[in-house]
C-alpha cells in the first residue's frame, strides 16, 4: 500500500510552469495559481484543468478563461459582494446573486472563497502578517480590514460555514446561500441603525445641554 499526499502549490506550479514553456504557450500568473487552486493538491487534476483551458482558448492561458469554463467569480467580483453586503445594500447583492445563478456560477465554490477571504481578514487582524494569506493581497485584505470589525468578520464566517454544512442536505443550495446573504446583510443594517441611533441620542443629549441666552 501506497499513500499519496497532496503536492504544495509549489510544487504543482513548477510543472504547470514546465508544460506551459515546453508547450509555447503564454500565460498569466494569476491563472496558473487559479488552477493550482480548482486542483486541490492534485497534479493529474492540475494538468487536466490545463488541458480543458488551453482547449478552449488556445495558445493563450487567462484568467477569464478559467473562470468562464468553471462558472467562477474573480476576485475583484467576490471583493465587491463583501463591500456591498458590509453596506447593507440588499439590491445589490440580490442583483449579483441574480447574476450568479442565471449564468450557473458554482455556488459551492464562491461561498468556500468568500470564507478564504474572511479568514485571510481575520488572520491580519490577529498577526498583522501577510505570512498566511491564501488568496488575498495586503492591499485588498487591509481595505476589507477597515469596513469589517473583527466581531462582524467572525459572525460572517459563521453564517457561511453553517451555509457549507446545510449544503448537504438539499438538492439545491441556492436558497441556503441568499438567505446566508441575508442574515450578513441584517446583521450589518442592524449595527448601522444602532450606531445612527446613538448618534441622534448623543446630539439631543448636547441639544439639551447647550444654555439658553435670554434677550435683553
Amino acid at each position: 500500500r501506497y499513500d499519496f499526499s497532496i503536492l504544495s502549490g509549489n510544487e504543482i506550479a513548477y510543472r504547470l510552469h514546465e508544460v506551459l514553456e515546453k508547450e509555447g504557450v503564454s500565460y498569466e500568473d494569476e491563472a496558473v495559481d487559479l488552477i493550482i487552486s480548482l486542483a486541490d493538491g492534485g497534479m493529474r487534476d492540475a494538468l487536466s484543468i490545463l488541458d480543458q483551458v488551453l482547449a478552449y482558448s488556445g495558445n493563450n492561458l487567462k484568467v477569464q478563461d478559467v473562470l468562464d469554463i468553471f462558472a467562477l467569480e474573480s476576485t475583484e467580483e467576490k471583493l465587491s459582494l463583501i463591500n456591498f453586503i458590509g453596506i447593507g445594500d440588499l439590491k445589490d447583492v440580490l442583483n449579483r446573486l441574480k447574476t450568479y445563478i442565471d449564468r450557473g456560477s458554482d455556488i459551492k465554490r464562491l461561498t468556500n472563497d468568500l470564507l478564504v477571504m474572511l479568514k485571510d481578514v481575520l488572520i491580519y487582524n490577529a498577526t498583522r502578517s501577510d505570512e498566511y494569506f491564501e488568496t488575498l493581497n495586503v492591499q485588498q485584505v487591509k481595505s476589507l480590514s477597515a469596513k469589517i470589525k473583527v466581531n462582524q468578520n467572525m459572525q460572517m464566517i459563521d453564517i457561511l460555514m453553517d451555509a457549507t454544512k446545510d449544503y448537504k442536505n438539499v438538492t439545491s443550495i441556492n436558497p441556503i446561500f441568499e438567505m446566508s446573504l441575508l442574515k450578513m446583510i441584517t446583521m450589518f443594517s442592524e449595527i448601522k441603525q444602532e450606531v445612527e441611533q446613538s448618534t441622534l441620542v448623543e446630539e439631543e443629549i448636547v441639544e439639551e445641554r447647550k444654555p439658553v441666552i435670554k434677550e435683553q
